[in-house]
């Protein structure tokens, strides 16, 4: 033992103990109570003490270690613990020697023993107490596996837990076995084993095997200890499991004697992987093997696996692999690059020096050979080999290698087959054991003597006894085989069955009627001819398959029957067998009513006669064209979907797809036409590839006709394949000129995408029936990726331009905004400011808050505006709450420093890029208002003035009929008396009837004079009030134009103005004229009535063609005399209202609305 390492042992105690501890817990993250982690802690402690004690002496006393009862069961754990806790300080991420590391192992061999020595001083203990959970916690509960043996018998007494769990047997099984059931040791050992225990008290195996119940063996430590030296008690076996560690034992002794070796080999070439420094040694033997000189390659791992062929790396890197995950050693033969760029065969081996705490390869050390001689040795052997066993595979009849005491080596599987026996059964075994006859064991010997070669013909039976399958006779041969020098290394036997020879006559009649059966029976083509190619047999199928039904064909000629089908080269093929002996296949192709057919032709010559099979392979030849058509296919589509995404260029792109199905497809021709844009009618034919020979520009002429198949593929969007152009009936204009150029098929397949037609694809092709269904569906994909292409190209053609108008519209919509005559802005529907042009700083002034502020909404007006933000608030909530689908246009108050500004404020809901704007236009209209302002005064003043004008109007009419009633009226009244008088006077005298016309006229001018005072200023609107002058009016209007007016009230009279009197009478004239001149109805209706206490409404309404209110402004001349603008404006003076229902065809109703309390008056 190294007392250096004991030292250190002692000296790294607290480190031990601190790994340890992290060991028994798992790990850092659990928190054990303090107490807990105290107590293991102590026990940890007091277990490494006696452990080094026993370590240096293993016959000290070690019995004061005691725990508790139930930390018995822990033991294991702490040493475990302890182990792991020497390993992890000792080797650390640096590594110790190896020397150094059979005694780290030695340490934890001895804890181990000093374990068990506890164990079973603890056990003893147990004996001397009845305590049945002590004995559970100290044997049944242990973890360490124990057995209880009896001395004498060696039977299993008991066996605890982890005696079970190790094994795999249970309790009850365990008591009705022997030690010896378990252990690999011989009787007599096991014995004198168990007598030195007996003895001594305790005894120890280091190690041994053990079987499991499965089975399987495991390498254990033994341990034997009787119970405090008791010499008639059970032996205690505790077994320890170092099956693990005497594995890793011979890997390390292996690697020790491969370094060895590599030292030794140094002059070959030493190389040394450092993964730490990612440096390199190599020895001066391998810069000579390759041709380089040592600064010629960079000192790093990547540089020396550069080396390394392409193909061999994946090996390398395999092998480095293999050692990061857990292994030692590696060796691999790769090929390595020389200077002058040949290449050599080397082999690498080595082994890893050292590994990290987590597993990780620090140094790697190996050898390196050339091997380049030996490989190629290797080569040329194993292709000698392979061909040796070809040969004696394919050799027709029995033969078997024998050694030099007749022991089967190597037989042939005829050989095999014939001892109806199995390799493995027979091999190694004396041929001499399967020989029943004496004679033939004597030959045997005498050519094992002499060295003479023997033959001769014995019956199976007799030969080899029962081993053979079937008796008969077999003519056999025994020759010794030597070596250089004449030493004999071994024999061959050889068998030939000759029994059929005497059975040939018997069987070659049986033969033939079997052959014959056979031939009937077989679906392929088979027939026999002589040398004259005359028919000597053929069967059924044949006369089938070329329709042949003549039925004595024997010593017909082959050519006279099959001529139709081939020409004199075939049947030279049957000649030129019969002369060179040899074997003929070929695929031969025929017609047969007008249905192409392929035959593999397999003609099989003897002496006299030619057999000559024919298998129908037109399916097979059928899917073989379907691959390479299907691989052609996806050739093409994979090339077109590569141009599709490089070209961006309409035309481009549709001429190297062209380019594509000639190149890749193998087709002739092909075109390409695309359809005007907005066009479903007519193809241009824009792009095309192939040797043409004109015909593509006379397809393009006939495209003119409208029948063209590329025409009608494009109208009716379906594929139109032409088989056979001679044969179809489809019309094609220019066939004669594509025959003439060898083109016998095309297709014409439409682009479409998304429903849109695109344009159409033409191939042409020199071979008949050369598009299958499923070449045609990859070419309509194509065709359909094709016209997606181009709608996309046009599409960010389109984009492209719809951006650069953008552009110029955006760069416009900037002018006119910063040009525009209003104040403009533009808000995100959460108020904040986007966009505003400069001239709302003019309108508003730079103190503008909204100038300065981000959003809207969170303005603090001042007092003076208040007012207005209140409003714009209002108005900006509703405008994006969509109350107003609408803009809104509000005028609003703007106080600026010394003056009022009067602002149109428009708001609108704008939407762009799918989200929502409002847009606030300002429009300074403080001119405006000021205008409207004066031209409001005008029309007060207008409208004064216009009522003094009707006031004097309607005095100037009244004196009119006053001075007309008083004085013409009178005077014709005089006038017409006198008259009468006169017309008394003068009797029948002539001149009464001029008398009687004078009287008759003046009495017409006294009505008429009457009349006309009531219409220039009716009496009774003056004496009777408004409702009986207007009663008054309806009553003549009746009378004048036949139109029947009724007439509605509430009310009797009313005690108003005689101004609003006058004026009311006369605005109900005028309406009642306007029904009567342009309604066209020969009805209406006066109502009068009062609506509420000081409220007066009179409505005419009529039920004529009336008319569109939207029109009064535009047709100002449908009303005579006042006007509504005139009824209006005098309605306007006395505070009232007019309100005008119409719509075409449904009649007017006009409402004349007038507060009372304004005009003082009442209800009488």
């Amino acid at each position: 033992m190294n007392q250096a390492l004991i030292q250190s042992f002692t000296g790294l105690n607290e480190i031990i103990l601190s790994r340890a501890l992290e060991c028994f817990f798992g790990s850092a993250e659990r928190h054990p109570d303090s107490s807990i982690k105290s107590s293991v802690l102590q026990n940890i402690h007091l277990l490494l003490n006696r452990a080094v004690e026993y370590l240096s002496n293993p016959k000290s006393e070690t019995g004061k270690f005691l725990l508790p009862a139930e930390e018995w069961r822990r033991i294991d754990l702490y040493r475990d613990s302890l182990k792991r806790a020497i390993r992890d300080t000792y080797l650390g991420e640096s590594g110790i020697p190896d020397a150094e590391l059979r005694h780290v192992i030695e340490l934890e061999n001895a804890i181990d023993d000093y374990v068990v020595h506890l164990n079973v001083s603890q056990l003893s203990k147990k004996m001397k107490s009845d305590r049945k959970d002590y004995y559970n916690s100290l044997f049944i509960n242990n973890e360490s596996v124990i057995l209880a043996i009896h001395p004498d018998t060696l039977d299993i007494i008991d066996a605890n837990r982890s005696a079970v769990d190790f094994y795999g047997y249970t309790r009850d099984e365990f008591v009705k076995l022997r030690i010896t059931d378990i252990c690999g040791l011989e009787l007599s050992m096991i014995r004198a084993n168990m007598d030195k225990t007996v003895k001594t008290g305790h005894f120890h195996v280091p190690q041994l095997e053990h079987y499991l119940k499965n089975g399987d063996r495991r390498y254990v430590e033994l341990f034997l200890n009787t119970v405090n030296g008791e010499t008639s008690g059970p032996v205690y076996l505790t077994v320890h499991n170092i099956h693990e560690k005497v594995i890793s034992q011979r890997l390390l002794t292996e690697s020790e004697q491969r370094l060895t070796l590599a030292m030794d080999a140094a002059d070959q070439g030493l190389f040394e992987f450092n993964y730490i420094t990612g440096e390199v040694f190599v020895s001066d033997y391998f810069y000579k093997i390759v041709g380089y000189e040592r600064n010629e390659i960079p000192s790093s791992i990547p540089a020396y696996i550069d080396l390394v062929h392409p193909e061999d790396r994946g090996i390398v890197e395999k092998a480095l692999s293999v050692l990061m995950k857990g292994k030692n050693q590696s060796s691999v033969e790769v090929r390595i690059r020389k200077k002058d760029g040949t290449w050599i065969w080397v082999s690498a081996s080595g082994k890893v020096l050292g590994r990290s705490k987590s597993g990780g390869v620090f140094r790697y050390l190996g050898i390196v050979k050339d091997i380049s001689q030996e490989h190629q040795v290797r080569e040329e052997l194993d292709r000698t080999n392979n061909f040796l066993e070809l040969i004696f595979a394919s050799i027709p009849f029995p033969l078997v290698f024998l050694d030099c005491d007749f022991r089967i080596v190597k037989g042939n599987e005829i050989f095999y087959r014939l001892l109806n026996k199995g390799i493995s059964t027979v091999q190694g075994t004396s041929l001499l054991n399967l020989i029943e006859d004496d004679e033939v064991k004597e030959i045997f010997g005498r050519t094992a003597r002499t060295g003479t070669a023997y033959y001769g013909i014995r019956e199976q039976r007799k030969l080899i006894g029962d081993h053979s399958k079937d008796g008969g006779i077999w003519d056999w041969n025994l020759s010794p085989v030597s070596e250089e020098g004449g030493k004999i290394s071994g024999y061959l036997f050889t068998s030939v069955d000759v029994t059929e020879t005497a059975k040939t006559a018997d069987a070659l009649i049986e033969s033939k009627e079997r052959f014959k059966e056979l031939a009937e029976s077989i679906t392929e083509i088979f027939f026999v001819i002589d040398k004259d190619l005359d028919i000597r047999y053929l069967n059924k199928s044949t006369k089938q398959f070329f329709r042949i039904s003549r039925k004595n064909l024997v010593g017909s000629s082959i050519t006279e029957i099959l001529s139709k089908y081939w020409d004199e080269t075939f049947f030279e093929k049957f000649s030129e067998c019969f002369q060179s002996g040899k074997f003929s296949t070929s695929v031969e192709s025929l017609l047969i009513d007008n249905e192409r057919f392929f035959l593999e032709v397999d003609i099989y010559p003897s002496k006299a006669e030619l057999f000559v099979f024919m298998r129908n392979i037109s399916e097979k030849i059928k899917v073989m064209n379907e691959l390479l058509g299907t691989n052609r296919s996806l050739h093409m589509m994979l090339e077109t979907s590569q141009a599709i995404v490089y070209h961006q260029d309409e035309a481009l792109l549709m001429y190297r797809t062209c380019q594509i199905f000639i190149e890749r497809g193998g087709y002739r021709i092909a075109w390409i036409g695309i359809s005007p844009e907005g066009g479903e009618n007519s193809i241009k034919l824009i792009s095309h590839f192939g040797d043409d020979g004109g015909l593509v520009k006379m397809i393009e002429i006939g495209l003119n006709f409208g029948d063209d198949p590329s025409l009608v593929a494009f109208r009716e969007r379906k594929t139109i394949v032409i088989h056979d152009l001679l044969i179809d009936a489809a019309i094609v204009r220019w066939r004669n000129a594509a025959n003439f150029r060898g083109i016998t098929s095309c297709i014409f397949v439409p682009m479409v995408s998304e429903k849109v037609p695109v344009g159409v694809i033409a191939l042409f092709s020199t071979q008949k029936d050369n598009f299958p269904e499923a070449e045609v569906r990859f070419i309509e994909e194509i065709s359909q990726n094709l016209a997606n292409a181009i709608l996309n190209i046009r599409l960010r053609q389109v984009r492209e331009k719809l951006t650069r108008a953008l552009e110029d519209s955006e760069q416009k919509y900037r002018m006119f905004v910063n040009q525009a005559i209003d104040g403009i802005l533009i808000y995100d529907v959460e108020g904040n400011l986007l966009e505003m042009n400069k001239k709302t700083e003019d309108i508003l002034g730079s103190d503008f808050p909204v100038l300065h502020s981000v959003n809207l909404l969170n303005i603090k007006p001042d007092d003076v505006n208040r007012e207005f933000f209140h409003e714009l608030a209002l108005f900006y909530r509703k405008i994006v709450n969509n109350e107003y689908s609408e803009g809104m246009v509000k005028e609003v108050l703007w106080r600026r420093k010394q003056h009022v500004l009067f602002i149109d404020l428009t708001l609108n809901r704008i939407r762009y890029s799918n989200k929502n704007f409002v847009k606030m236009t300002l429009r300074d209209v403080s001119p405006r208002k000021e205008s409207e302002d004066k031209i409001l005064d005008y029309q007060v003043r207008l409208r004064d003035l216009s009522h003094t004008l009707s006031l004097t109007e309607e005095r100037e009419k009244r004196r009119l009929a006053t001075e007309l009633h008083d004085s013409i009226v009178q005077n014709l009244a005089l006038s017409k008396i006198t008259l009468s008088m006169i017309k008394k006077q003068v009797g029948d005298s002539p001149v009464r009837d001029s008398v009687e016309k004078v009287y008759q006229l003046v009495d017409e001018s006294i009505r008429t004079s009457r009349s006309l005072v009531f219409e220039l200023s009716p009496p009774i609107l003056y004496e009777f009030g408004l409702i009986a002058g207007l009663e008054w009016l309806t009553e003549q209007m009746e009378n004048k134009f036949r139109v029947k007016i009724a007439v509605q009230k509430n009310i009797e009279s009313l005690s108003i103005t005689q101004d609003m009197s006058v004026a009311l009478f006369q605005i109900v004239r005028e309406l009642l004229m306007n029904v009567v001149k342009h309604s066209g109805s020969m009805a209406a209706k006066l109502i009068i009535k009062k609506t509420d206490e000081n409220m007066l409404e009179i409505v005419v309404q009529d039920k004529g063609k009336g008319f569109d209110i939207k029109e009064l402004d535009t047709k100002t001349d449908i009303y005579s005399g006042f006007g509504l603008f005139n009824v209006r404006e005098r309605l306007l003076f006395f505070g009232g209202d007019m309100k005008i229902v119409s719509h075409p065809g449904m009649g007017t109703s006009v409402s004349l609305i007038l507060h009372l309390e304004n005009n003082g008056g009442g209800i009488v």
